[in-house]
């Protein structure tokens, strides 16, 4: 699970985290300030997402920062730090977020799939949680389009990705290679009556009867 999240520019620089049920509130005042949703932003960011980065708001006035955060999984703990600005690879570190070993995000993605006992076929770690992660900012806010991850996201791919996470995709996708498979040799056969390799054989042409010269 997330333990902890640590960053200087918080006004809280560490959150921790615990078993069961976390809940973000906003101010004892009430007012409708955008910590929250910036805060669950982080929490994607930390989880491989990158709407985080792409706020030009964040950026303009905070600027590039670390982000610093550890797991814990069988009662081991891993520490790890990833930049606004370059992204698209973390720090493994020690427990005094002393940087070791670079990995690239999809490195980390996977090892995130991976401790999390994610073993479903065709279904990334992103497809599994940052599809779901519903937080102003995000392009999948559309009520009307519950299931895509962006708004122009093709009704199929949603949909896949539901069926995904079920384990229902797997005779789709059997039935989808042999859709393909059975396309690509119709249009070689296409192609080769296109260029003569093989006879152009119509229902007209077989019925109709040959008719063969007298020697006479």
């Amino acid at each position: 699970m997330l333990y902890e999240i640590i960053c200087d520019k918080f006004k809280e620089k560490r959150v921790e985290f615990h078993n069961g049920l976390n809940t973000v509130l906003g101010t004892d005042s009430g007012d409708n300030s955008i910590g929250k949703s910036t805060f669950l932003m982080i929490v994607d960011f930390v989880f491989g997402g990158s709407t985080y980065t792409k706020s030009a708001d964040i950026i303009r006035n905070v600027g590039h920062h670390d982000i610093k955060f550890s797991f814990i999984f069988e009662k081991k703990q891993y520490w790890f730090i990833r930049n606004t600005l370059e992204s698209n690879d973390l720090w493994y570190c020690d427990n005094s977020y002393k940087k070791i070993k670079s990995i690239s995000l999809d490195q980390y993605c996977a090892w995130l799939k991976k401790e999390y006992g994610l073993s479903l076929p065709f279904l990334s770690f992103r497809d599994v949680v940052g599809r779901y992660i519903r937080v102003y900012g995000k392009e999948n806010l559309n009520e009307k389009f519950p299931l895509h991850v962006v708004k122009d996201e093709k009704a199929k791919k949603a949909s896949y990705a539901l069926l995904k996470l079920f384990d229902l995709y797997t005779p789709i996708h059997e039935l989808t290679g042999v859709y393909e498979r059975s396309m690509d040799e119709l249009n070689v056969y296409k192609k080769a009556q296109k260029y003569k390799f093989i006879s152009n054989i119509t229902k007209a042409s077989k019925e109709k009867p040959k008719r063969y010269k007298s020697t006479n």
